[in-house]
């Protein structure tokens, strides 16, 4: 309270006259009943004020404490969230790893595509190949040499014109024969010829009688599909609205052949782009059973490197979510063709 409000009161009440001897002293008396009073007042109405300002404080401070509590309740939500993103993070990873270590067989040490002839003239062959094809061919020229692991596929356009550039399919070196609960996987990385008009890619497995392949078209507009090949002729196809490809795109082709425990028996294939599965399971029939060969297929579009698995240390795979759950394509989902040839070594 203020120093002049204390000093009156004490007037008032130091000065009140103990009794009242005779009726001279009442005027005084009702002078200092009257200070009293009013000091009362002034001290009831202080007291009020000073009540409402500690409610009001206390209701601030209520509300801050609200917002704060809200605030950190909001700042553990987003941390509890995070972290469970981390950890399904390190599931998936350590899942992976287990499963590349003790399913996934990689490819031999010295796997590598094989050299593919441009013309019958082999210049593609010689030492001194400068990158054209002689008869004017265009053509994926395979790099030679296994210490670049790895490898890459270039493709040498036609110094003829577009309508001289070939689709032509490049096989790996080794054949692999089907071991119960075992898979396969490889990656590669595709760069886009600039200045073509028309850009074809395919990527898959094949044997004598079955080819099963993902074909990623760049033209006028981008298609892509998916091709399995029976007995060389009969073709069944998977079609997608909208899948483009561009520079420094991944795509990765699996394959699984369960264990003799499994529900289901049939070989299965799906592909993935940039480290995502993009397909669902295509099911082979029982004449995959025999050895097979990973392949690309190849117009205007190079490879700028393909991993087969032998350095996952220093070349780990983009795709790493190898156990999950794959839904299979139904026989409903496939369009037929007859009359084409395959894919097959």
């Amino acid at each position: 309270l203020p120093l002049e409000l204390y000093v009156d009161i004490f007037k008032a009440i130091n000065t009140f006259p103990i009794k009242f001897e005779n009726n001279s002293n009442k005027k005084e008396w009702r002078e200092y009943a009257q200070n009293l009073l009013t000091s009362s007042r002034i001290i009831y109405i202080t007291i009020n004020e000073v009540f409402y300002a500690t409610k009001i404080i206390q209701l601030v401070k209520g509300e801050v404490t609200k917002q704060v509590k809200e605030e950190v309740t909001k700042q553990l939500q987003g941390f509890k969230e995070e972290l469970q993103g981390f950890k399904e993070e390190l599931k998936t990873y350590f899942d992976a790893q287990f499963f590349i270590r003790y399913s996934l067989i990689g490819m031999p040490v010295g796997m590598h595509w094989e050299a593919f002839t441009c013309c019958s003239r082999s210049c593609s062959t010689r030492d001194d190949f400068s990158g054209v094809c002689q008869l004017g061919h265009g053509f994926p020229f395979v790099q030679r040499s296994e210490k670049d692991y790895p490898l890459s596929i270039k493709y040498c356009p036609s110094n003829r014109g577009p309508e001289f550039n070939n689709f032509e399919t490049i096989y790996a070196s080794n054949k692999f024969k089907r071991l119960y609960g075992s898979a396969f996987y490889f990656e590669v990385k595709v760069k886009i010829n600039e200045g073509q008009v028309h850009h074809s890619f395919n990527i898959g497995y094949s044997n004598d009688h079955i080819s099963v392949s993902l074909e990623v078209k760049k033209q006028e507009e981008d298609s892509s599909v998916i091709e399995l090949f029976v007995d060389k002729c009969h073709v069944m196809r998977v079609e997608f609205d909208d899948m483009p490809i561009n520079n420094a795109d991944i795509f990765g082709s699996f394959i699984c052949f369960p264990s003799i425990i499994s529900d289901n028996q049939l070989p299965y294939v799906y592909f993935t782009k940039n480290g995502v599965k993009i397909t669902g399971g295509v099911l082979l029939s029982s004449k995959f059973e025999d050895s097979f060969k990973p392949f690309v297929s190849l117009n205007n579009i190079s490879i700028i490197y393909t991993n087969f698995g032998q350095d996952l240390v220093n070349w780990p795979f983009s795709f790493l979510s190898f156990k999950q759950n794959i839904v299979f394509y139904e026989d409903e989902d496939f369009k037929y063709v007859t009359g084409l040839e395959t894919n097959s070594d």
